[in-house]
């Protein structure tokens, strides 16, 4: 290196990198299944349960919102957090507390950004937990 080339780069700037965390867990099949004994064949009820289930209450939360029932749109959230639970669905459970969490502070209006998250965030873990092999019989 040049001297001038190194004169430049001490005057460069420094970039720090922006420490980002991990990326939380989407689900962990492993204690979703220790909670159910291993049987796969319940799981993959489970999972059709969540993914069937899922969009209607989305769609509580859009209509409940609509007409500004916070209440409605809070208790739908909650359902979402509790069966994506069943998953440890970490990142569905996070934004549906948070939707909750609005709802309970009667502000809706702020909820718009999250409620469309918690739609992104389902989608993405229904369709991760509908590709997950799981054996076809029970154990």
């Amino acid at each position: 290196m040049t001297p001038q080339q190194a004169n430049q780069q001490e005057r460069a700037p420094a970039q720090a990198a922006v420490p980002r965390g991990p990326e939380p867990l989407l689900f962990d099949m492993k204690n979703a299944l220790r909670r159910v004994n291993d049987n796969t064949r319940l799981m993959a009820e489970l999972i059709a349960f969540f993914c069937e289930d899922s969009p209607v209450l989305l769609t509580r939360i859009d209509d409940a919102k609509a007409v500004g029932n916070a209440a409605d749109v809070g208790r739908a959230a909650h359902s979402l957090a509790g069966l994506s639970a069943t998953f440890d669905g970490h990142c569905v459970r996070e934004v549906a507390l948070r939707v909750e969490e609005l709802a309970d502070q009667d502000r809706l209006a702020d909820a718009t950004t999250d409620i469309e998250l918690l739609r992104q965030e389902v989608d993405r873990l229904c369709a991760a937990l509908r590709a997950f092999p799981l054996s076809a019989s029970a154990t």
